[in-house]
């Protein structure tokens, strides 16, 4: 079997990090310094000056490496459990709420993280950051969140970010938490600054990740992306997604859009296989019953009266669902 499939116990991964620790002593090195130059080399980060980048016929480093370096999913499995737990071992927790990405070190971070998981095994782990100070950590530290990301899938709430002036970084880690959430919520925030690309990105995320049932986008500018027609279909292709089960589209000026428009929109909350997709401002008489089938499934044989505005009042449709979903908000 190739090296890259190398099969390490839980107890080999313990003690092979164990050993590195150790050595890393010798050379004048800090544990949680190595810690964290075992996480980023993991992440497949070089490291400048990182122990586990220097040519060295060191058993312990080299061990390290074919570790770190193995796809076989035992190991990797077990590799994340040692580390995770000697984190843990080796730096002083604190409370998630007091988590600083910037000043903290690696090792610091996980064992909040991990801290979260042992004494809180039934709550999810909350983390509240914004987008424009994460773009503003070192690169090392980004990965450290990535890696927390991808190990504990935090529920985190970006404060005080504008998703449409998201840098491409920042952008990569927004769709790296859409791919893992199972709740998203993105209200109060102006999506029509999304381009094409941006809007590819978000739906190939949202359609990739199967375990995503909640999908809020009530106040995001919806009627102005509407406005752009390949924008427009992919927000009629995500009201078509299957393994959603709620959609919340409230407060968009929908009732606004011209009447091809909403024609197509109301078509494609019709035929959607979403249980209840929420679309405030839609008169009783026009907003059908909620259903398998959406909105709309008590279709309305008359012309809509967009003059009208749609004041009228409607049934709320999973509202206190809406507020609830707390996995990924912005």
């Amino acid at each position: 079997m190739p090296d890259n499939f190398s099969k390490f116990s839980l107890k080999q991964c313990d003690d092979i990090i164990k050993a590195l620790l150790s050595y890393s002593e010798t050379q004048g090195i800090e544990k949680q310094t190595t810690l964290n130059d075992l996480v980023l080399y993991y992440m497949g980060y070089q490291s400048p000056h990182s122990l586990m980048l220097k040519e060295s016929g060191q058993q312990s480093v080299l061990m390290a490496q074919k570790m770190c370096l193995s796809k076989h999913q035992f190991t990797r499995s077990n590799f994340l459990q040692a580390l995770t737990a000697l984190c843990y071992e080796y730096a002083l927790p604190e409370p998630i709420e007091f988590l600083s990405l910037k000043d903290w070190h690696a090792a610091k971070i996980i064992a909040t993280f991990y801290h979260q998981t042992t004494e809180k095994p039934l709550q999810p782990i909350r983390l509240t950051a914004t987008l424009d100070a994460i773009s503003q950590l070192p690169t090392d530290k980004k990965i450290i969140l990535l890696f927390c990301i991808r190990v504990f899938s935090p529920e985190i709430t970006f404060e005080k970010s504008e998703l449409g002036r998201m840098k491409e970084e920042e952008m990569t880690l927004f769709l790296n938490k859409v791919r893992k959430s199972y709740q998203l919520i993105l209200d109060d925030t102006r999506l029509d600054q999304w381009d094409k690309h941006n809007w590819s990105a978000f739906y190939e995320a949202v359609e990739q990740n199967k375990s995503l049932t909640s999908l809020s986008l009530n106040k995001t500018s919806l009627y102005l992306c509407c406005l752009n027609e390949e924008i427009f279909q992919y927000i009629l292709n995500l009201i078509a997604l299957p393994h959603l089960s709620e959609l919340f589209l409230h407060n968009n000026l929908l009732n606004t859009l011209p009447p091809e428009l909403f024609t197509k929109l109301r078509g494609a909350i019709d035929k959607s296989p979403i249980k209840h997709i929420g679309l405030r401002h839609v008169s009783p008489e026009d907003q059908g019953l909620a259903s398998s089938c959406g909105m709309f499934a008590r279709y309305i044989q008359r012309s809509v009266d967009f003059e009208s505005g749609f004041d009228g009042s409607l049934t709320q449709l999973s509202d206190d669902a809406s507020e609830s979903v707390a996995s990924c908000s912005v």
